[in-house]
């Protein structure tokens, strides 16, 4: 009886988990990535910095980038193709996050953000229990996974602090290049 239910769950897992999966999990969802697109994913990825790769899939009327981190998704962006109508529904945007969940729910960043999913201007910010980000606005949906976030903010740290480091090292030099009147 316990197996079947892993097996399950296991399976549950696999059809709605897209951020934490590799390239080759995400070829096999959406097919290969399209070459089409690599000029624009080599020049505009997703993310910067060592071990990062941005690879774009057409799905069915959609196009969906992905930000790989060490091969694992870590950031996708979802737009509809060129040739459909690009303006989102709140049905598809519902879906995507559905899709995104890994089983739990996604959440308003703040309060009264729900009421705002539609062509209201502006981005539509939700969180779920996990801490992976989802950013909407009329055209497109992001989807930030935890690991990305804290990327970005170790990212941040290391270039203040390589920042504050070379004004330290300027202020010293500075000093040690004051003539001895």
């Amino acid at each position: 009886m316990k197996l079947p239910v892993l097996i399950f769950l296991s399976l549950a897992t696999c059809a709605f988990a897209r951020l934490g999966e590799n390239e080759d999990q995400n070829e096999d969802r959406y097919g290969l990535p399209k070459r089409q697109f690599d000029l624009l994913d080599k020049n505009f990825p997703l993310i910067r910095g060592e071990g990062t790769r941005t690879k774009t899939y057409l799905f069915e009327t959609w196009r969906i980038r992905v930000g790989y981190l060490n091969g694992i998704a870590v950031r996708i962006e979802y737009w509809r193709n060129q040739d459909s109508d690009p303006l989102l529904k709140d049905f598809e945007k519902a879906a995507i996050l559905d899709a995104e969940s890994l089983g739990g729910t996604w959440h308003p960043d703040a309060p009264g953000m729900e009421q705002t999913t539609g062509y209201a201007p502006g981005r539509n910010t939700y969180v779920r229990q996990d801490g992976a980000r989802a950013t909407m606005d009329k055209i497109h949906v992001v989807i930030d996974s935890k690991t990305l976030l804290d990327f970005d903010a170790a990212r941040k740290a290391a270039a203040l602090n390589l920042d504050a480091a070379r004004k330290a090292a300027a202020e010293e030099q500075r000093k040690s290049d004051v003539p001895k009147f």
